[in-house]
């Protein structure tokens, strides 16, 4: 090739290269099928060349931009209600369209292996993704990547309808969530599945959140100092040093230091702000309607970080709230169902309660009742996704007449030798689901727990027992896998929880 025909191939690829950076290109949220959300301006975006007219219809709906220096534009469409399809066309050099797009309800469905697992592994399967063809309900599944030093623009993922060649390996947590919501509203329900199995809510949280908590400042700094394991060759010569210094040890050098570790990849789902970068990051702007989340499990491995949960579910909630820039949306969660661990499942369902209690717009849906004694992936998910839609429908939807939790402790009296409890959530009423009372221990000062005798009295428990005179404190459900039995009139069970503060 000579010197001229170079220099010609290069300007044809520099044009060519040009061409293609100047296409008007969105994140992969913006697929066919998709569902905006309604009743709130609609945020679209993307890239195209620098100083390029955009315009993007939606319907009758029009907004006209310019890209910045950068290339990057955005724009946010009038507010629309609930609908479709319609087609959703971009315009500047070139055109981008969007087919088969619905208005309605977007909802985000993180967090580990319990809102990953499948609609394929959940109760009665065969049958639920026969009967799951909804033209109203659309599916996204977003590819797993993670990274605690960078953040992502986009995702891979792609909007499907839900039918039953969709919905085997989507989040059964999330469907049952979603397929409740549009029976009960008659709205499109869009579902993005964002679960990662084994994952802490330090990684869902970014760094810069978690500096606000003494607990994250110190994760975060013991991150920032140690050298990242970025590829095989670190941990391949940390083992090769350790090898030698062992041998070393046996022959009785013992002036030989040992090597140290090297920290975790950043690319690996438990380094904090990992998912936050790579899951959480990519999807904001895109409106929403709430979030929904199913985690825990990992964060309750030791009684100090079940109790550093009510701390850190909080921030994290915040944290995203503040980043998406939508108010404080409705963020509803799961409070760890009975399984019969070996971690601090009570104080983890406490942090969860406290955090219910503390944020009017958060809901929890209580699963004491649909747990497996030695299957932390209990497969009755649509107990789950039923209960996460009624408190959506009470904290997100604000429907009147309803009752969208079982009874939460709300108070107690001591009456001699019996204690008389008072709940929130009643409903229609309070009751057993079996012949009698169970859950319950009761405790005087000296703090030593026994199985209580409960009885339901106008809509208040009387709880007592004959080995203890001057009762002080009560629990409820106080173990990993407790037998509880207090429901309200609508079959919603009662929450765990404690009157006392105790350490034991």
């Amino acid at each position: 090739m000579t010197k001229y025909s170079k220099i010609l191939l290069l300007l044809i690829l520099s044009v060519w290269f040009f061409v293609c950076e100047a296409k008007v290109t969105l994140p992969n949220l913006f697929t066919n099928h998709m569902v905006l959300q309604r009743e709130i301006k609609i945020p679209v975006w993307g890239k195209a060349a620098s100083g390029e007219k955009i315009t993007v219809t939606l319907g009758s709906n029009i907004a006209v931009t310019t890209t910045n220096d950068h290339g990057k534009w955005m724009v946010k469409l009038k507010s629309m209600k609930s609908g479709g399809p319609f087609t959703l066309k971009v315009t500047g050099e070139n055109t981008v369209e969007f087919s088969d797009v619905l208005l309605g309800d977007v909802w985000i469905c993180a967090g580990q292996s319990n809102m990953e697992l499948p609609v394929r592994r959940s109760t009665n399967s065969k049958v639920e993704i026969a009967n799951s063809a909804n033209q109203q309900i659309r599916l996204l599944t977003v590819d797993h990547q993670a990274n605690a030093d960078s953040t992502r623009e986009n995702v891979n993922g792609v909007w499907f309808e839900c039918n039953p060649s969709t919905v085997e390996g989507f989040s059964a947590v999330g469907y049952y969530f979603g397929r409740t919501l549009e029976k009960k509203l008659n709205v499109p329900i869009g579902l993005i599945d964002i679960g990662w199995n084994a994952t802490r809510i330090e990684a869902w949280t970014s760094s810069d959140a978690l500096k606000r908590l003494e607990s994250g400042k110190k994760e975060v700094s013991a991150y920032e100092i140690s050298a990242p394991e970025d590829d095989l060759n670190s941990m391949k010569n940390f083992k090769e040093k350790l090898k030698e210094y062992k041998e070393a040890v046996s022959k009785g050098k013992t002036t030989i230091e040992a090597p140290e570790r090297p920290r975790p990849s950043r690319k690996i789902p438990s380094s904090v702000g990992s998912l936050y970068n790579y899951m959480i990051s990519p999807l904001i702007p895109y409106g929403i309607k709430g979030a929904i989340w199913y985690q825990g499990e990992a964060n309750a491995k030791s009684s100090e970080n079940a109790m550093e949960y009510r701390k850190q579910l909080p921030n994290m909630i915040k944290n995203w709230r503040d980043d998406w820039k939508q108010g404080d949306f409705p963020f509803i969660f799961v409070q760890l169902p009975n399984f019969q661990s070996t971690g601090f499942w009570p104080l983890m369902r406490e942090s969860m309660l406290k955090t219910y209690l503390s944020d009017k717009k958060t809901g929890m849906a209580v699963t004491i009742d649909v747990g497996h004694k030695t299957d932390i992936h209990p497969s009755n998910k649509q107990d789950v996704g039923f209960r996460l839609a009624l408190q959506a429908l009470d904290v997100a939807y604000k429907q009147k007449n309803m009752v969208s939790q079982g009874p939460v402790f709300k108070s107690l009296k001591i009456k001699g030798g019996e204690v008389i409890l008072s709940f929130d959530h009643s409903g229609s009423g309070l009751k057993t689901n079996q012949n009698e009372l169970k859950g319950f221990k009761i405790a005087g000062s000296d703090q030593q727990f026994y199985d209580a005798n409960a009885k339901i009295i106008n809509d208040k428990v009387i709880v007592s027992s004959s080995k203890i005179i001057a009762p002080v404190a009560v629990r409820y459900g106080w173990e990993d896998y407790p037998d509880c039995s207090l429901y309200n009139m609508e079959n919603l069970p009662a929450s765990p929880f404690r009157t006392d503060n105790w350490n034991n």
